[in-house]
């Protein structure tokens, strides 16, 4: 046992959270090459540019019949053209033979185009309207097809060179496949830190294994672990139960001998305190790692350094110290090494509900339920502040930080607050909205008591990440989808067109749509996806402000679809767009709702 005295001065948490940054700056900017499939929720280091043409060469884009369109120029119902069945085209061919002369060639969904054919009819509008296996045989058609029609042409999706994922993006399914089909095997992204986690203490327990007197079951381990996993690291643990410094230097530099990778960070917990055995103090003090007390509460006992040339953070071992420990210093480190563009959790200021004391020579962190409210968020705090309610813990949705030099505040001061979850509902359940009075302000919200229009003031309202997803269905022919996904319109790329305007009139929409509120978009997203005779329009717009981009979706949607109506009117006048509809949305106090 070894006895160590106080530091005579405490280090500030802002202090030791520069001291972290310093002890992990070299795993800053990092990067690895992995498999696509090992990089699911992997943060991409650079933007990936496609080296092939998607679709990489002409296809089909319906099962039927590959033909020459000037050999059914004179089709006709009282007239139907009869053409030889040719050899059939499978998808995945790759001898495809040309298309011989007054023939129809069989051929599926995705197979290459003969040469020498330039449109493609359905099965279902051929007679008969199966398949000939018995050869020679012949097949009627008694209407014209223009050419290119059910013709996916190469590069119509992806041309060489363009850029499939911009870097910094988190891969998920949809960008993956992506890649795959360009034939992209591995990918550049963030380095995943490998970290052991080493709890101690002679009184620990596996979770299941019965308890004696005295003992308790392990919470750390299972608990940091989760939460430098969803951080990014790769994490193996170890248990030491016992309060041995020599055998915890033994099982440590056997942990670091046996890894299969190299450990870039040791995190322990328990033994740094001034008790009478901190097995870690005992045995790292002095050997490159620093012990010291920083003015925070819980967690004010730390420990920085390198282990046998390793970085190692030591936290003390009450789950709440060594959770808020981690949350306060490991957290936002890890997050920086990911290159997340937001390492810190997001603050908010909420009014406390009750008056709450506080040492004033320690930035206090306090477990607590924020709720919505009418205005401000109102906070509640969690029990007290002792450091082992982990019960308290579980079931809090955030940290009230109550600096340095704060002793006591009132009830209704407002406090900077760290959300670790969705806003908890009002305490008191809401009255129902009372019914239609033409008379009332708040019965049409944009509508004053005089009845005359007006801003909606939302300055009360608490700015949070905000989106919506509206759709719109354009309805037209099947002639019209094939000249569209062919890019064969005499005005030119309609889709791409389209969703351009669907963007800019997102970002303009205060000045369509009267009394509604100027935003700062972050982000608008149109998609156009062709079906067999219609085109869907979904258009994504996210914010982070005081009041929903409902508006900015919808507005996306229809001008994206009014633009793409102007583009086939000539084609098809009959053209409809319908079913426009808002069909997700995401923030503020009601949380996410989906249409169903």
């Amino acid at each position: 046992m070894v006895a160590y005295s106080e530091p005579a001065a405490r280090r500030s948490v802002t202090e030791h959270c520069e001291a972290v940054v310093t002890l992990l700056a070299e795993l800053v900017g990092k990067t690895e090459q992995v498999p696509i499939s090992a990089a699911l929720n992997r943060r991409l280091a650079s933007g990936m540019r496609s080296s092939i043409a998607l679709p990489p060469f002409d296809n089909s884009q319906m099962d039927g019949y590959a033909v020459r369109a000037a050999d059914l120029a004179s089709a006709e119902p009282r007239s139907p053209v009869r053409l030889a069945v040719g050899s059939a085209v499978p998808a995945g061919r790759i001898d495809t033979p040309p298309l011989p002369s007054i023939t129809a060639m069989p051929i599926m969904t995705g197979a290459p185009i003969p040469l020498g054919a330039n449109a493609v009819i359905p099965i279902e509008h051929a007679q008969p309207s199966r398949f000939l296996t018995d050869l020679p045989a012949h097949v009627a058609f008694n209407s014209p097809v223009e050419a290119g029609q059910f013709i996916r042409r190469s590069g119509s999706d992806v041309v060489p060179g363009q850029l499939l994922v911009d870097a910094n993006t988190v891969l998920h399914a949809r960008h993956l496949g992506l890649l795959a089909a360009a034939g992209i095997a591995t990918v550049p992204v963030r380095y995943q830190p490998r970290i052991l986690l080493l709890s101690t203490g002679l009184e620990l327990r596996e979770p299941g294994e019965p308890l004696q007197p005295g003992q308790i079951y392990d919470a750390n381990t299972p608990m940091l672990a989760a939460a430098a996993q969803a951080d990014g690291a790769v994490v193996t643990t170890a248990r030491l139960i016992s309060d041995s410094a020599e055998q915890f230097s033994a099982l440590l530099r056997a942990q670091l001998d046996a890894a299969p990778e190299r450990i870039d960070l040791v995190v322990t917990s328990g033994g740094v305190s001034a008790g009478a055995f901190e097995v870690v103090k005992d045995a790292l003090a002095g050997h490159g790692v620093q012990f010291m007390s920083v003015a925070m509460q819980p967690g004010g006992p730390q420990g920085l350094g390198r282990a046998f040339g390793v970085p190692l953070l030591a936290f003390p071992g009450n789950p709440v110290s060594a959770f808020i420990s981690y949350e306060v210093f490991l957290r936002p480190a890890l997050r920086r090494i990911a290159g997340h563009p937001d390492p810190e959790r997001a603050a908010i200021p909420a009014k406390l509900t009750a008056a709450v004391t506080s040492p004033p020579d320690k930035h206090q962190i306090r477990r607590a339920t924020i709720r919505a409210s009418d205005h401000e968020p109102v906070v509640e705090l969690d029990s007290g502040p002792g450091s082992h309610l982990i019960g308290a813990l579980a079931h809090s949705n955030a940290w009230v930080h109550l600096p340095l030099e704060t002793s006591e505040l009132s009830a209704g001061t407002s406090v900077q607050v760290w959300l670790l979850d969705q806003l908890a509902p009002p305490r008191e359940p809401v009255d129902p909205p009372p019914a239609a009075d033409p008379s009332a302000e708040d019965a049409l919200p944009h509508l004053n008591r005089q009845g005359a229009a007006h801003m909606v003031d939302v300055s009360a309202k608490m700015p949070t990440k905000r989106e919506a997803t509206a759709q719109a269905t354009v309805a037209t022919t099947a002639k019209v989808i094939a000249e569209l996904t062919a890019a064969q319109l005499k005005k030119g790329d309609a889709l791409g067109v389209a969703r351009v305007a669907g963007i800019l009139a997102a970002k303009r929409t205060a000045e369509l749509i009267p009394l509604c509120h100027p935003l700062p978009l972050t982000s608008v997203a149109v998609e156009l996806t062709p079906d067999i005779d219609s085109v869907m329009v979904t258009a994504t717009v996210r914010t982070t402000g005081s009041t929903g981009v409902e508006m900015e979706a919808l507005t996306a949607a229809c001008v994206a679809s009014l633009t793409l109506y102007d583009m086939i009117k000539a084609l098809d006048p009959a053209a409809v767009i319908e079913q426009v509809s808002v069909v997700h949305k995401l923030g503020g106090k009601h949380g996410e709702w989906v249409r169903t």
